[in-house]
């Protein structure tokens, strides 16, 4: 999907996993098997503080990468977008991609109502995180086939370029209250 964006607005693409896997040439299963999720969580901060000085692009992230705080500071640097889905839905997702290259997955990647249930887990706890995302589109599930897609990758990308561009202009709107006070807006009592 953050290709498909990125194409639509005329920005690059990065994939911080993809970047990761590049700069320190091993795969994210090595590395946490090496240094275990804190020791990766590490190097995602490092990439996502490189990959943030970049303007005009688009950014795709593991959905731990809220976990830590200091990550938000880079995210801030532009629109935030949480995509969301139900357990079932991304566990349907996660097990056609393969749960066993995941290492959060391992020892139930071979279950799908395990996977689900790791989900829900982790949507718990990092919800709260979630919840600071500048936008939130939820994945459309199919209603005929509970876990499959409801929508095209086209169709969920022109939703999520109209929520987009409704966040921009909110900004805009409140960037020009801010900064262009009209006379009679500020006043100043009991001086």
């Amino acid at each position: 999907m953050g290709k498909k964006l990125a194409a639509s607005l005329g920005y690059s693409f990065f994939d911080t996993d993809e970047v990761i896997e590049q700069v320190t040439k091993t795969t994210i299963p090595e590395i946490f098997a090496e240094n275990g999720e804190d020791g990766f969580r590490e190097i995602e901060t490092a990439v996502l503080a490189e990959v943030a000085a970049y303007k005009k692009c688009v950014v795709a992230t593991g959905g731990g990468v809220v976990k830590k705080k200091a990550n938000w500071m880079h995210l801030r640097n532009g629109v935030v977008l949480c995509l969301s889905g139900t357990p079932t839905l991304l566990a349907g997702r996660i097990m056609r991609d393969g749960a066993g290259t995941r290492p959060l997955f391992k020892g139930v990647e071979d279950d799908a109502d395990a996977v689900a249930g790791k989900i829900e887990e982790m949507m718990k706890e990092r919800a709260p995180m979630y919840a600071n995302a500048d936008v939130q589109v939820r994945l459309a599930e199919n209603e005929d086939t509970p876990g499959t897609e409801g929508e095209t990758l086209e169709e969920l990308n022109v939703r999520i370029m109209r929520c987009v561009k409704a966040r921009i202009e909110d900004d805009g709107t409140k960037d020009r209250l801010r900064s262009e006070p009209k006379p009679g807006d500020i006043t100043i009592t009991g001086a």
